[in-house]
């Protein structure tokens, strides 16, 4: 669920460079990684990218509920939760 925060933070318009994704992630969280956090968006569709990496969008979405139900199946599949 917590991505599904930082993902409602983004910008829903426009395209957004790797560099400034990556700095408006930094912002948001004390984990010091933002590169995992960006990755993790990607993985479950919340963030699309262009093949190089390069540009970064927003994907718009409505189906919460579903992804709440995906991230709990990945961090169980993992063994932690």
């Amino acid at each position: 669920m917590v991505l599904w925060i930082v993902w409602a933070q983004l910008p829903a318009n426009g395209h957004r460079s790797e560099a400034e994704i990556t700095a408006t992630l930094r912002t948001w969280h004390d984990l010091g990684d933002p590169l995992t956090l960006r990755r993790q968006l990607v993985d479950l569709d919340l963030l699309r990218r262009t093949p190089d990496g390069a540009i970064y969008t927003r994907v718009a979405r409505t189906d919460i509920p579903d992804a709440a139900a995906r991230l709990s199946d990945r961090f169980d599949a993992c063994g932690t939760l």
